[in-house]
Formats: C-alpha cells, sequence, structure tokens
C-alpha cells in the first residue's frame, strides 16, 4: 500500500496553508487567533517566518490588524465558531497584498485557511484589459491590406502581456476532420511550429475537440492531466509545461480556438483571463474572416454586430446621425436601458457621461469624431449615470466607423467600468501617503509637502516636533493594543487643536510633526502650547498622556528647512528630558492608586507583607540595605496587577487560557513599570521573579532553586501567607496553623526550603 505522508504534502504544496485557533473573549466574542502550523508557501506569501510565529497570537503578529477596514478576526471567528467554508479574494493592508483565501472550520474553535497571492495576477488582469481595448480600437478601422500585420502584432503584444512562449491560431476543418496552424508568434528563443502543425488529424486530439464543441476552455497544466496518450506525446513533443485553448466561434458554429503554450513556466489562468483571452481570439476571427470574405457586405456586418457583442466592454454603434444602430449587452448593464428600447435613439439620451460634476454631452463628442474621423479616448474621472442614478466609473473611447472609399459612415463608442480599478488605486494612494494606525499623514507625505511648502510665499513656515512620552512604558507594560490607543489618542488632539491647513504627520513610532505654513513663531508656541496643554488634560485609564514638544521657525529664504527641523528636534529633545521623567512618575503613581482603588485589600495586603518582610529579613541576616529592598518590593510587588481587569482577579478558577495568560503577564508588566523608575529599576527583577518555583513550573521564566533571586523567593513565601490568611473577596482566609501547614507541604516545590522553615519558626514564636 502507498505510503503518503499528507504532512509532507501540505508542506511542499504551492498553495499557502495555516491552521488557527480562534480565542475568545468572556462574552464568547472572537478577539484574536493562535498560529498552529503553516507551510512554507505561507512563508512565501505573507513574508512571515512560520518558526516566529508559531504559537504566538495574529495581534501578536500583526499589531495593526484589528486597524484594517476588513475584520480579520470576527471573520475567521464566524466560521471557527460556527462552521461552514468560504472562499473569497481580500486586501490585507498590514502585508500590502492581495489573496485569495479558502477557509474552513475542520472542528469548533480551529479554521484552517488555504490562500494564493494574487496580487500580480490582478495586475496582469489589468494588463491584458488595457491591451484588448486598444487591440479592439485598432481593430475597428484597420485597412484590408493590413490585417495580416494588425493580427501578428496583436499575437505579439497579447503574447508579451501573459508571458507565454507561444500564441497561435487554429482553424478547425470539421469535413476534413482536421485542423491547421494558420497564425503562430514565439518569444525569443521558442522554436516556431505553425509550417509542421498543418492538416492535424483530429482523432489526435479528441479531447480539445469535445472541449471546444461543448463551448468551454481548454486549460492544462500538466500533460497527466489528458486522457489520451496521443495528446501527451504530442505535448511532451513540444516541450509545452501548460497550454489554455479558448474556443472561437461565429454564429454559434465552432471556428477554431486560440492557443497560449507555456513552455518555460507553467501559469495558471483565472477565469477572468480565460474570459479575456476569448474576447481577444473573437477579435481575431473578426479580422480573419473580414478578409476571407471582403466581398461580402451582409457578411461584413454580421461579423462586425458579433464581434462588437461578445466583447466584455460595452460597445454601442451609432450612424452618421448619432443614432444607436447597435448595442451589446455589457453596454445595456451599464446604462441600465436594454437594446430594444435604445434602437434608434440619439446617443446622448441613453449614455449620460459626468465629469467632476458637470455633464459630458456624449452626442458632442461622437458628433465631434464623425466630422474628424478623430479617434478620441476620455479616461479622466468620468462617470457614466445608470437608469436608476447610480455613478459607475468608467474609460470610453470612440472611434469613426468608415467604408472603403474613407468616408465615415458613423461611430463606435466602446466603454469600460474600471470600478475596481478605481477602487484599488485610490485605495493605494490613501495608503501610501497614510499612516495606517493614526489616519494621519506619514513620513513620506511629511518630506513631499515639506519640499512643497519650503517657498518665499509660505514665511514665515514653522514646524511643530512632538514626541509621545512612555509609549514604551505602554507597550512593554499594557500592551502594544494600549499603546495604539495611546498614539490615536495624540492624534486625535493634534487634529483638533490643529488648524486645516496645517499638515499633521505620524513620521513613525512615538514621532509626530505639524507644518505650518505663513506661521511666525509666537503663533507656533500656541499651537504647540494647545497641543502639550490639551494632553494633559487628557488620560487613559492608568496611562498619563504626555508629550514632548519643540518648535523652530523659517523666516527667511535664506535658512535651510532641515536646520529648522533640527532645531525643533532639539527643542522637543530639552523639553522631554523633564516631560519623560514627569510623565513616568506620575504614571506610576497613577498606577499605585488605581491599583489599590480597583482591590482595596491589595493595599492592606502590601502593608502585611512590608511588616512581615522586615521581621524575616532579620531573622535571614539580610542588610539593612536588603531589608529596605524587601519591604518596597513587597509594597509594590503587584502593581503589574493593574492590567487585570477585577473581574479577573475576584474570580480565580475557571479562567480561559487567555484569561490565564493574562493574569500571568501581571509579573512582566510589574517589572516594566517598576523599571521605568530611575529609583526602583534596579530592584525591578525581583518583581519579575517572585512567581517564579523552586521546581522550576512557575513563571515568567521558568527559574528553579537558586536560579531565583533570593529576595524574589522571600516574596514568593510572603505573598502566597498574606493571601492564604488575608481577607480576600474570592476565598475563605485560613488560620495561621492551617497556612502554615500549606506552606511546609509546598516547600520544595513551590517554595525554597530554607525560607519556608525561617518564616514558619517566626510564625510560631510569636503571633504575626
Amino acid at each position: 500500500m502507498l505510503n503518503i505522508s499528507y504532512r509532507s504534502l501540505i508542506d511542499k504544496s504551492p498553495v499557502g496553508y495555516a491552521l488557527h485557533e480562534i480565542i475568545c473573549n468572556s462574552d464568547g466574542e472572537p478577539c484574536d487567533y493562535i498560529f498552529i502550523e503553516a507551510n512554507a508557501a505561507f512563508e512565501k506569501f505573507t513574508g512571515l517566518s512560520v518558526t516566529d510565529i508559531k504559537g504566538k497570537k495574529i495581534s501578536e503578529i500583526l499589531p495593526y490588524i484589528k486597524s484594517e477596514a476588513f475584520d480579520w478576526i470576527s471573520f475567521y471567528g464566524n466560521i471557527a465558531l460556527n462552521g461552514g467554508e468560504e472562499e473569497f479574494q481580500q486586501y490585507s493592508g498590514v502585508l500590502g497584498r492581495w489573496y485569495t483565501v479558502n477557509t474552513y472550520s475542520p472542528e469548533k474553535n480551529y479554521f484552517v485557511t488555504f490562500f494564493t497571492d494574487i496580487t500580480e495576477n490582478l495586475s496582469k488582469q489589468s494588463k491584458i484589459q488595457d491591451l484588448l481595448y486598444e487591440i479592439s480600437k485598432e481593430f475597428v478601422n484597420v485597412k484590408t491590406e493590413d490585417i495580416e500585420y494588425a493580427i501578428a502584432d496583436s499575437l505579439e503584444k497579447m503574447g508579451n502581456a501573459t508571458g507565454a512562449d507561444r500564441v497561435y491560431i487554429f482553424r478547425y476543418d470539421f469535413e476534413r476532420n482536421s485542423c491547421s496552424n494558420i497564425y503562430e508568434w514565439c518569444s525569443e528563443g521558442t522554436e516556431p511550429r505553425i509550417e509542421r502543425l498543418s492538416d492535424i488529424s483530429l482523432d489526435l486530439i479528441p479531447e480539445w475537440v469535445q472541449c471546444h464543441i461543448s463551448g468551454n476552455t481548454l486549460f492544462v497544466n500538466d500533460e497527466s492531466e489528458l486522457r489520451y496518450i496521443e495528446e501527451r506525446k504530442n505535448l511532451r513533443l513540444h516541450e509545452i509545461k501548460s497550454l489554455i485553448a479558448v474556443p472561437v466561434t461565429y454564429d454559434n458554429r465552432l471556428y477554431g480556438f486560440a492557443g497560449f503554450n507555456s513552455i518555460n513556466n507553467s501559469y495558471h489562468y483565472s477565469e477572468l483571463e480565460q474570459n479575456l483571452l476569448q474576447n481577444f481570439g473573437q477579435l481575431l476571427l473578426s479580422l480573419m474572416l473580414r478578409k476571407e470574405i471582403e466581398d461580402s457586405v451582409y457578411i461584413k456586418k454580421e461579423i462586425f454586430r458579433t464581434t462588437l457583442l461578445s466583447i466584455a466592454d460595452g460597445v454601442v454603434s451609432v450612424d452618421n446621425e448619432q443614432n444607436i444602430i447597435l448595442m451589446n449587452e455589457a453596454a445595456e448593464k451599464l446604462s441600465g436601458i436594454s437594446y430594444r428600447e435604445a434602437q434608434g435613439k440619439p446617443v446622448s439620451e441613453v449614455l449620460n457621461f459626468m465629469h467632476e460634476g458637470a455633464s459630458i454631452p456624449c452626442s458632442t463628442t461622437v458628433e465631434r469624431v464623425i466630422k474628424t474621423g478623430i479617434t478620441e479616448k476620455i479616461s479622466d474621472d468620468v462617470l457614466l449615470v445608470h437608469r436608476d442614478g447610480l455613478q459607475i466609473p468608467v474609460q470610453y473611447g470612440i472611434s469613426a466607423v468608415k467604408n472603403k472609399k474613407n468616408d465615415t459612415k458613423g461611430a463606435v463608442v466602446i466603454i469600460r467600468d474600471v470600478t475596481s480599478e478605481r477602487n484599488i488605486q485610490k485605495q493605494a494612494e490613501y495608503l501610501s501617503f497614510h499612516d495606517h494606525l493614526t489616519d494621519l499623514y506619514n513620513r513620506r507625505f511629511f518630506e513631499e509637502e515639506l519640499l512643497r511648502l519650503d517657498t518665499l510665499r509660505n514665511l514665515p513656515l514653522s514646524v511643530i516636533m512632538i514626541d509621545v512620552n512612555g509609549l514604551k512604558l505602554t507597550n512593554d507594560a499594557f500592551g502594544h493594543e494600549t499603546g495604539d490607543r495611546l498614539l490615536k489618542k495624540v492624534a486625535g488632539i493634534m487634529k483638533k487643536e490643529c488648524r486645516n491647513d496645517d499638515i499633521v504627520a505620524r513620521l513613525g513610532g512615538d514621532e509626530f510633526s505639524v507644518i505650518l505654513p505663513k506661521t511666525d513663531a509666537v503663533q507656533a508656541k500656541l499651537i504647540m502650547d494647545r497641543i502639550t496643554g490639551s494632553a494633559d488634560k487628557e488620560n487613559l485609564k492608568s496611562i498619563v498622556i504626555s508629550v514632548a514638544a519643540g518648535y523652530a521657525t523659517k523666516t527667511s529664504p535664506d535658512q535651510n528647512i532641515d536646520e529648522i527641523i533640527k532645531i525643533a528636534e532639539n527643542n522637543m529633545y530639552s523639553d522631554k528630558i523633564n516631560t519623560g521623567k514627569r510623565m513616568r512618575r506620575k504614571t506610576f503613581e497613577l498606577i499605585t492608586v488605581n491599583l489599590f482603588e480597583k482591590y482595596s485589600y491589595e493595599q492592606d495586603q502590601t502593608k502585611r507583607m512590608k511588616k512581615l518582610a522586615a521581621r524575616i529579613g532579620s531573622a535571614m541576616g539580610l542588610s539593612k540595605d536588603q531589608i529596605s529592598t524587601l519591604e518596597t518590593i513587597s509594597y509594590y510587588h503587584d502593581i503589574g496587577k493593574i492590567i487585570i481587569p477585577p473581574r479577573l482577579l475576584n474570580r480565580p478558577s475557571d479562567l480561559s487560557l487567555e484569561e490565564y495568560d493574562l493574569v500571568q503577564r501581571h509579573a512582566e508588566a510589574g517589572y516594566q513599570i517598576m523599571k521605568s523608575q530611575e529609583e526602583y529599576s534596579s530592584i525591578a527583577i525581583y518583581v519579575l521573579s517572585h512567581h517564579e518555583r523552586w521546581d522550576g513550573n512557575g513563571y515568567p521564566r521558568k527559574q528553579k532553586e537558586h536560579e531565583i533571586p533570593l529576595l524574589s523567593r522571600i516574596l514568593a513565601v510572603l505573598d502566597a501567607y498574606t493571601a492564604m490568611t488575608g481577607n480576600l473577596p474570592y476565598k475563605k482566609s485560613l488560620s495561621t496553623d492551617s497556612a502554615i501547614m500549606e506552606l511546609k507541604k509546598n516547600a520544595g516545590l513551590q517554595f525554597d526550603p530554607e525560607v519556608v522553615d525561617i518564616f514558619t519558626g517566626i510564625l510560631l514564636e510569636e503571633e504575626i
């Protein structure tokens, strides 16, 4: 029996794969998800290392994902919790790529994603659409003697656009049961085959014929996909790795097919690309048939009508009086008016174009083309008004239709819906000049605007530099989500206090700046003081909002704007020396006050611990400095609990994994808060380690025995004793004897045995 490693198949798959576990908040709502595993294609498509992200939350890996317009966490959470399967295309702002994603839930609380990067495919599709539009315009007016050249030229252009190595047209001859290659283009280094591919028996390609007779496109990504051996040999003989062959028809009859071969690399064509290539084949067919039946005016009209009707873009043909004589289905959808209603009516009554809020009479443009014979293309900010009032972004071109004598007999209007392209373009333009978190302008825009505004007419030109105090403390102690809220809060303050013409930008990290044209130093200082004053009045829970600021003003054309920026920065750094330290101290004090207000029992417990610390310190022969340090950390050991919601600390059991993880993080948060204060930075390590266990099963660093600092080992015993004997809201207190028994039972497991012996000895000697 074949032994298949499905793990290996997934790892080697060209499709991105990842397995995740959804995380819900206490209300059962999705709030995050964890990466469990992913394959190599995942790394390729996202730029994220599987080793780095495994076991981590998406909010840790991509902190700004919750700022995106598309709510990835809620979308995937619905799949993981309720089951089902979804396939969609979506742009990821934090990764800057478009993806096609298929997701499903293998079991509750888990979801799998399979995805591919389609950014380049979308660009390629747009390129093919543009080229098809240009070719269709060229074909309308191509002279009979230039048809051969026009076909060859279009094959080359389409070959380059699709990246194919060989592009060709085959014609079926069902009476002779054969087909022949009648046109071919080959890329450089690709051997032509046209001379050897004449009168090929249809018996050698039965799968191709059956597919095309059914009206379907044949796509082969590997020769093994073909059922018939002779067809496989043919592909192997011509060194073809992948191909697509789209049928071309006339009057519901199969004429042949247009083929695109890839020899150097395989390529998978999307459904849209297949439709575009089929339109291309139909356009080529219109020229080929026109050449073959040049003398038949009736057939000419039919081919023209059939070809135009098959094009995906809207097509409207008018006579010399600008009345509609032909209209395809795409034009009907764009205008909201059927061909039956539009036939014979003036084109201006059917196609209502708008430009920058003012109407562009289509009849005027058509009239001009009919009179001059010169093709016109309108592509800038044009809207087509649908019958129901919907305004659709379009590009349209108008070409004159001429007879053999070069007399104009009418015109053809080709309309292309560019809604998707405009949306992508606007999104890309917006993201290129804006900071995705704060929605302010970014550094790139700031630098370009600074160059633009650095002119004589904008003098005096002032610049304010802003730095957010304590962002690192906020991120380390409370998490990046809180840090992001702090940055957004500061951004909101700056937008509120600045004027409409001022350029407010986030330069990166905790740095902001404002460009103030025609603003002297007095006005600049007033605006700067408004910003700093407004920040001082705001707060974010236990976070003090404080910014350091500095400004400088350019008053003469001889001054270098870069030097002005440096002066403003130096002034800001000078301000930061005082405001930063003051902010960290105020934050520390506010945290302490808020902690004891949230958990009133904490203050009583810390006072008891401080008293006990002096007793055990003396009993263990610690120095005065060590005893003083032990008293200090006893008082502040749980300062990191400020990050924990009261509902969790008052409910210590039945916590979810996410909730338990948050509770454990208070030791690290306390370390960062203590570290921010100069007088406590050297003793912060004892707070970090006070939940380590003697047996190595504690947190956050899994230290054991004497790896744990002595003062942290003492603090762990004091913390446990005061918690057991204190008046906590979520459990009954124990007697001193019961607490002593618990300490001794856990000596050598949770606690340092020597510390337990000394401490319990003190308790037995005197009542504390």
